[in-house]
């Protein structure tokens, strides 16, 4: 999954802030059968063709092609003048939590830019209450575990490993019946969403197997547990 944003990220949660150490393991089933075409195992070094993109283009079109060489990007970069050091910067989304989500506020807040936000959920039960955002629409992705999405129209989407729902600006909707393992990531967007897919129509009926390793678990959830 990706977001495309039209604004810098002014806040990201860092991996010293990380409270515990998990694994997973997704085993897809049902999914399209890819492979890698024959000859294209070893990615290519040519020249590169770069399509830049601007924090002022208005569309898609909107960008910059440049022709660059392959050895004069990959590995190349640096955020520190004369020290070589990556911008990329890899976190575990779900080893950020001090406590069960649903029951007060929001869940740790990722990622923020001044009309998008990253939030992660583990919520257990149901949340505390029907609630409605008046300024942004709401991606919710299930990773891990099952829940129900209850809108305020009685209509009701059971989700597991995979599914990702959609809340329109201004419907009042909660989550309910979520089991143990729920792991949910949830994207929030002052600009409005465009959903290019024909959600009626899905190409395959695919399902997610996790598998979840815990190396260090959070000392709050170790204290909760005795």
């Amino acid at each position: 999954m990706f977001a495309r944003l039209h604004e810098p990220v002014q806040r990201m949660w860092t991996p010293e802030q990380h409270v515990s150490h998990t694994e997973f393991e997704m085993t897809r089933t049902g999914g399209p059968d890819w492979t890698v075409p024959a000859g294209a195992e070893i990615a290519p070094k040519g020249d590169v063709i770069e399509h830049m993109v601007t924090w002022r283009d208005k569309s898609p079109d909107d960008y910059t092609i440049v022709e660059r060489e392959y050895d004069a990007l990959v590995g190349a970069s640096s955020t520190q003048r004369d020290v070589k050091e990556s911008s990329v910067r890899k976190i575990r989304a779900f080893d950020f939590f001090t406590e069960i989500t649903g029951q007060r506020g929001p869940g740790p807040k990722l990622i923020e830019t001044p009309n998008f936000i990253i939030e992660v959920y583990n919520t257990t039960g149901e949340q505390f209450a029907f609630h409605r955002a008046l300024r942004s629409e709401e991606i919710g992705i299930q990773f891990r575990g099952q829940a129900d999405n209850v809108s305020e129209f009685d209509e009701k989407l059971i989700t597991t490993p995979g599914w990702v729902g959609v809340v329109p600006l201004g419907i009042a909707h909660r989550v309910e019946d979520c089991d143990e393992d729920f792991l949910r990531v949830v994207f929030y967007s002052e600009l409005p969403w465009r959903v290019p897919v024909d959600v009626t129509n899905h190409a395959y009926d695919s399902t997610f197997e996790i598998k979840t390793k815990i190396i260090e678990q959070a000392s709050w959830l170790a204290s909760a547990a005795e």
